[in-house]
């Protein structure tokens, strides 16, 4: 059976305060035509792993199985000590720095899963839509990714928010239906 097929293709990496905005916008550009083939991936690979055909119809309910999908399949690797003291100088001292970090694959897999979810939220509330986001502030966290923008300035970037979970389930902080907790918080904004 084939291998889930990780994200290869971006036009850059994730460091997207150093690109400037006609690069950032090769990101949308990337996001709009490999939306629907990354979501098709996850499908392809939770059915896999459930063992039977994955309900992905962006309904709260089909986040469930997705959940159980990341419980079990987001892993981690340890930092070399050139990575770990790379990583030790972007930083300052007081910060502590983990050995370890989430894996390519698992890095793609929370891309798809954060593209599926952010879709779910625009498929049961039909005002809401992806766009870029830019702000003066090239240092906010958003800058440049791809947001759902809400009521009263309020925005989701689900990939980020995949990422955070990511790093939950490693450290096993993640909730057994943390999606589906996500989707109640921030929809409430709404």
């Amino acid at each position: 059976m084939n291998k889930y097929r990780i994200i290869d293709n971006l036009p850059f990496g994730f460091d997207f305060h150093n690109h400037s905005r006609k690069e950032l916008i090769k990101y949308s550009e990337w996001f709009y035509q490999n939306k629907e083939i990354r979501m098709a991936e996850l499908n392809r690979t939770v059915e896999r792993f459930i063992g039977k055909m994955w309900q992905q119809d962006y309904s709260i309910n089909s986040l469930t199985e997705l959940n159980l999908f990341l419980l079990n399949n987001i892993k981690s690797e340890n930092l070399s000590k050139q990575e770990l003291e790379a990583k030790k100088k972007t930083v300052p001292d007081y910060i502590t720095i983990q050995p370890w970090d989430l894996t390519v694959e698992s890095r793609s897999l929370l891309i798809d899963a954060g593209i599926y979810w952010g879709e779910v939220i625009i498929h049961n509330n039909n005002t809401l839509h992806w766009e870029q986001f830019f702000s003066r502030n090239k240092n906010d966290n958003d800058y440049g990714h791809m947001i759902i923008m809400l009521k009263n300035s309020q925005r989701i970037n689900p990939v980020w928010l995949m990422y955070i979970q990511g790093l939950k389930i490693i450290k096993g902080t993640a909730s057994h239906t943390f999606l589906n907790d996500l989707y109640s918080i921030w929809t409430s904004y709404i």
